[in-house]
């Protein structure tokens, strides 16, 4: 039978760790031991009274075995989730791994005819005394790992669209993996004669899945329904296709699709990834660290501008530096963010906003200053530091803010999609143009649509370019 994580009963909600972090601590280890065991050899030279040239040969040979090591045991799958989890093949790939690289090592000392001052039972000894703590790093991480994921830690909570027999199959088949980092939280359908889910809990139909993604209680939908469902797959497909989860479909109920990548063997189930999120694990987490270190970076320099500016709406106007009003921002969810204060104090709304216009009476002086050089936005680098927001993506917008006399979401239907990654402090659509005042439907379409190309096209190239791009318009005073 399979289990129903905890956050799926009780509503707390814990997002999973990357499985990815798993891999990093594994090759970070790996590199340590084989060093560490290199080290211990070098030491042995040198209270043997040998040459300091063969201690020199001795580390260049441990940096090359731990640079041929790498790819080695990553072609072997050494980092494959199976291998992060079962011992077993743990220690069967990185061993093979570590032969491959001495092998490679020594024929090309062998072809290129180098002559080495380590004599060669020292280089052989040093290669099978580093296979010693480079097993016993990777077993160790491995039993550390295999206890984690039994804690769920590393698990995709995934949730089955359909009640049938298909879905009965899937949950299942997920169920009898050992090392598949996925655990399922329910069934979400309209219960229908003739249809079965007795391992796990129906949850509700369509809305309420959308309603537990948007509570971060579902990372992934697994759509478990007959080809003769044809139409309430394209409707499901629709709607979740506007949320951050990665959208499947088991492929044994469904046409193959026309591009081969879309496929993917989840344990031994192929399965079709119809929509997958706007970046993978590994892109978030490049993403999450070049924001961190710029963002610190960024602060520390704009620290004697950012007290210049809190000086200067003090003395201007009594009342708070900053002004923190709420918005929408990942998978909707709201948050408050943080700008200086631009407005009197008496007209300063967090609810039912009226967006701010060219020549504004609710407008001070430094803050007419502060929004044409957009250095009122300044204090949402806090944002990004405690993870709310990116430096680069789109405005988080107001959920009461209105184009004409309409709400964003009931103008354009798929408006939630821009919701699908981190809110940004500048985006694609700012340094296009379409900043400012949305005042019209058709401004808000022409905003989304560039929100959508930067979410379709995200690379870490792009975000430098805009930031640049932002950097220039901020110094040359434009309001772009």
């Amino acid at each position: 039978m399979a289990t129903v994580p905890e956050c799926a009963s009780t509503g707390r909600c814990r997002t999973p760790v990357p499985v990815q972090y798993a891999k990093l601590c594994a090759a970070a280890a790996e590199v340590l031991a084989i060093l560490s065991a290199a080290a211990m050899t070098i030491l042995s030279m040198a209270a043997q009274s040998l040459p300091a040239s063969a201690a020199t040969d001795a580390a260049r040979l441990a940096l090359l075995a731990t640079i041929f090591y790498l790819p080695a045991a990553r072609c072997l799958g050494a980092y494959d989730a199976d291998a992060l989890f079962l011992p077993r093949r743990a220690l069967a790939r990185t061993m093979s791994a570590w032969a491959a690289a001495i092998l490679f090592l020594a024929l090309m000392a062998l072809l290129l005819d180098s002559r080495l001052a380590v004599p060669a039972s020292w280089a052989l000894g040093s290669a099978v005394g580093a296979a010693i703590p480079l097993a016993t790093m990777r077993l160790c991480l491995t039993l550390c790992a295999r206890a984690l994921r039994k804690r769920g830690i590393f698990d995709q909570r995934s949730a089955i669209f359909g009640t049938g027999a298909p879905a009965a199959l899937i949950a299942s088949h997920v169920a009898g993996h050992e090392w598949l980092t996925l655990s399922l939280v329910g069934f979400y359908d309209e219960p229908r004669p003739g249809h079965h889910a007795q391992c796990l809990p129906v949850r509700g139909g369509l809305s309420e899945l959308v309603g537990a993604i948007r509570a971060g209680q579902v990372d992934q939908v697994i759509i478990a329904l007959p080809p003769t469902e044809s139409e309430r797959v394209a409707a499901a497909v629709a709607a979740l296709s506007l949320t951050p989860v990665r959208i499947r479909q088991s492929s044994e109920f469904t046409q193959p699709p026309s591009t081969p990548h879309s496929l993917v063997v989840v344990g031994a189930l192929p399965m079709v990834t119809i929509t997958d999120r706007p970046m993978r694990e590994r892109d978030r987490i490049a993403k999450g660290v070049v924001d961190g270190v710029l963002t610190l970076g960024l602060l520390m320099a704009t620290a004697p501008l950012l007290l210049l500016i809190a000086l200067a709406i003090r003395l201007e106007t009594p009342g708070p530096i900053f002004f923190r009003q709420p918005r929408e921002g990942f998978n909707c969810r709201p948050f408050r963010i943080w700008k200086f204060r631009s407005m009197h104090v008496d007209q300063c709304s967090t609810d039912n906003i009226v967006q701010a216009r060219r020549s504004d009476p609710r407008v001070t002086r430094v803050g007419a200053f502060l929004r044409r050089t957009s250095l009122d936005e300044l204090p949402q680098l806090f944002n990004v530091l405690v993870g709310q927001m990116s430096l680069v993506g789109p405005r988080p917008h107001a959920v009461s803010t209105r184009a004409g006399d309409r709400l964003f979401n009931e103008i354009i239907e798929s408006y939630p999609a821009r919701h699908r990654v981190k809110p940004g402090i500048t985006g694609w659509a700012q340094i296009c143009g379409w900043r400012g005042e949305t005042d019209t439907e058709q401004k808000l379409i022409r905003r989304l649509d560039h929100d959508l190309y930067y979410i379709e096209h995200w690379s870490l190239l792009f975000d430098f370019y805009i930031l640049g791009r932002t950097a220039t318009t901020i110094l040359r005073h434009k309001a772009y």
